[in-house]
């Protein structure tokens, strides 16, 4: 396991920069999810993400891991900034 790659994901932060529409509040809002559900959302989305950059396999996410993937792309920003760290 790349515990070096693993670290800088779980600490990256979808909700910056935070403000009253931010990434996690967008996210549940579109989905109709709870605040708790949302972040387990995001933990899914940041595993799936590891493993699509490590795995030399195709993987494809479920349909929750999906959404989250595509609320992310919305955030464009973001969205690079965290390929980049994942360099992809």
């Amino acid at each position: 396991m790349n515990l070096t790659l693993w670290d800088n994901i779980q600490a990256f932060n979808f909700d910056d920069p935070a403000g009253e529409y931010c990434f996690s509040i967008r996210l549940a809002s579109e989905n109709v999810w709870t605040k708790d559900f949302t972040l387990r959302a995001i933990e899914e989305y940041k595993k799936f993400m590891y493993l699509a950059a490590t795995s030399d396999l195709m993987v494809s996410p479920c349909e929750v891991v999906d959404q989250v993937w595509h609320q992310h792309l919305v955030f464009s920003t973001s969205y690079h900034r965290f390929c980049d760290l994942l360099n992809k």
